[in-house]
């Protein structure tokens, strides 16, 4: 009998063990890490991929890295096609994980990828709209995967992730749904914010950004991206400069946006050369250089691009 209630004992210890385990949650990179750190605040075990001072779209996977994947039991990413470098290790090796892919949910206010040239004032700045003629089963090629950046797309984000991890930890299911509540609450406020930050006076003026990232930013708050640098045959000469230095005067560009995840060298060249200012903009790792603590990192973050538009274009 003694022996008996030992051996009920230690099952029942071992079951508490198993149930007191936190799930392993992993994220891909910053900005999204950010949304779910405050939907699992210290529920979970929740780990960010990617270093803060790399980019997604060149990253290569460390032996650290591998061993996260590994340990995982649910990965947030965006999807295949956005870290290429994830879906590739995926593609070969069988891992444990529930992988979620962001980009799939339907609720999405999702735009076409779009060539952007250099100085390409002609885009349409209409408000947000949503694209669902996509097949969600496929790569995701012809969609515009910067999604994060518009705010009403983080606050379905947040609400997916609390759906997610629901499904995987329903004993913490109220805390999930709690915690996202509370998270697009802040969203919301943040969205007024910056909604005052970026005034008429600010959305009235062009600016050249490294790569073609701030789509869904620019929809939103009705800011004119006249051209990107980056995924072109930029060749750096007299001809393209003057070039440069006419479509800035005619389009009355103000300020070129480097990025921290990048060489700024040319862009520094570009601003000296054409008498535009140099800005900084990043919406990858967002903490521009400053410890913020992961829950407030996309706050921050959004809310420091805002004002760094607005200072560049207006000052």
């Amino acid at each position: 009998m003694k022996k008996l209630f030992i051996l009920i004992s230690t099952v029942l210890a071992i079951c508490a063990a198993q149930g007191s385990e936190k799930l392993n949650v992993l994220v891909t990179f910053n900005p999204i890490y950010s949304l779910v750190k405050n939907v699992t605040g210290d529920i979970n075990n929740t780990q960010l991929l990617i270093s803060p001072n790399a980019s997604p779209h060149n990253y290569q996977l460390k032996p650290s890295d591998v061993q996260k994947i590994k340990n995982a039991d649910v990965i947030f990413m965006i999807d295949d096609g956005f870290e290429v470098f994830l879906a590739k290790y995926l593609q070969k090796n069988r891992v444990k994980a529930k992988i979620v892919k962001i980009i799939e949910s339907p609720d999405l206010i999702t735009l076409p990828a779009r060539k952007i040239k250099i100085l390409d004032i002609a885009h349409d700045h209409d408000h947000d709209h949503h694209d669902h003629g996509h097949d969600h089963s496929k790569c995701h090629h012809n969609i515009d995967l910067h999604i994060w950046t518009n705010p009403l797309n983080a606050q379905i984000i947040v609400q997916d992730i609390a759906t997610a991890l629901s499904q995987y930890d329903p004993k913490h299911k109220s805390d999930y749904f709690k915690n996202s509540q509370n998270t697009i609450n802040r969203l919301r406020i943040m969205d007024l914010e910056i909604a005052k930050i970026l005034d008429k006076r600010t959305q009235q003026r062009p600016f050249i950004s490294f790569h073609d990232a701030y789509q869904y930013l620019e929809r939103h708050y009705h800011l004119i991206n006249a051209g990107t640098i980056a995924g072109h045959d930029f060749i750096y000469g007299p001809k393209t400069i003057e070039e440069l230095k006419r479509s800035i005067k005619e389009y009355d560009v103000k300020c070129v946006f480097a990025e921290p995840q990048f060489s700024d060298y040319l862009m520094q060249k570009i601003a000296k050369s054409t008498g535009t200012k140099l800005g900084y903009l990043d919406i990858e790792g967002g903490n521009f250089g400053k410890k913020v603590k992961p829950e407030e990192l996309y706050f921050f973050m959004m809310k420091k691009n805002a004002e760094n538009i607005k200072s560049c274009l207006q000052n």
